[in-house]
């Protein structure tokens, strides 16, 4: 019931003054409450009733045009031309995802997340009408799209707010081995056809300490971990052909030796 309330909190007090807000919840809690027991009870007899369960239920009722997570501005998409680059991350469709937004979990949500202008696209869940809206940044905490965990960091700390959007690779203890994606666009004329490409760039960052560190090269590594240069040398050593060829399993690999523990 905690839920219940909170979601329709989140989805009414944008849209009410005080007074109206209060009648309106107290009379749509009642008339949920009893639609929303008698879906989960209809669930319950096959499925192990789960938090996501409640919450995509409770959306489900209350329909999608009452959600905060839809209201925002609408984003239109421009044509590559005939391009085999696109601004995505991993394809142009929409992918399955679960987002936390305004402190509120959504889940298996239709995303596509826009490397190149690093913005978070959705559209309806319930009722796909091909209209994409883009979601405010600053109400995204996490969002996880095809397996993939990305993070926006808090404006508190330090040059936070150039890098948007970060993968999550490893963490330990408050301490985040991060990748940021960047696509730059390039513009060329093909016949009377303008094409537009995309470049992708890739930076490994540390969050170590309460410090952002880029983390793409040794001599990088050897400035966080000063006291375990021996220890990088060898690493780099053994593993010389996954540092040209998979970078992500590579340093894992770094973060998890040389991340200790007892000492965050």
């Amino acid at each position: 019931m905690k839920i219940v309330l909170s979601r329709l909190i989140k989805n009414n007090n944008k849209r009410h003054n005080v007074s109206t807000f209060k009648r309106d919840t107290s009379i749509q809690l009642m008339v949920l409450i009893l639609i929303f027991s008698t879906s989960l009870l209809a669930q319950g007899q096959t499925n192990k009733i789960t938090a996501p369960k409640v919450y995509s239920t409770f959306d489900s009722i209350v329909g999608e045009q009452n959600m905060a997570l839809y209201n925002g501005p609408i984003f239109k998409e421009r044509s590559t031309g005939a391009s085999d680059t696109h601004a995505y991350f991993l394809e142009t469709n929409f992918l399955k995802g679960d987002i936390i937004f305004d402190e509120q979990p959504y889940f298996e949500q239709n995303l596509k997340y826009n490397v190149h202008l690093d913005e978070l696209l959705i559209t309806p869940k319930f009722n796909p009408t091909g209209l994409l809206v883009r979601l405010v940044k600053n109400k995204v905490k996490e969002f996880t799209i095809d397996g993939h965990r990305f993070i926006r960091l808090p404006s508190t700390l330090r040059d936070s707010q150039q890098y948007g959007y970060l993968e999550v690779l490893e963490s330990e203890e408050g301490n985040l081995l991060l990748k940021k994606y960047r696509k730059k666009s390039v513009q060329s004329r093909r016949e009377s056809q303008v094409i537009t490409e995309y470049e992708e760039s890739i930076d490994y960052i540390l969050l170590f300490g309460e410090e952002l560190i880029k983390a793409n090269t040794k001599n990088q590594w050897n400035n966080v971990f000063v006291d375990q240069k021996k220890e990088l040398r060898d690493l780099f050593k053994q593993n010389r052909i996954a540092f040209k060829t998979d970078k992500d399993t590579f340093f894992k690999l770094l973060f998890n030796k040389l991340v200790n523990p007892t000492e965050l």
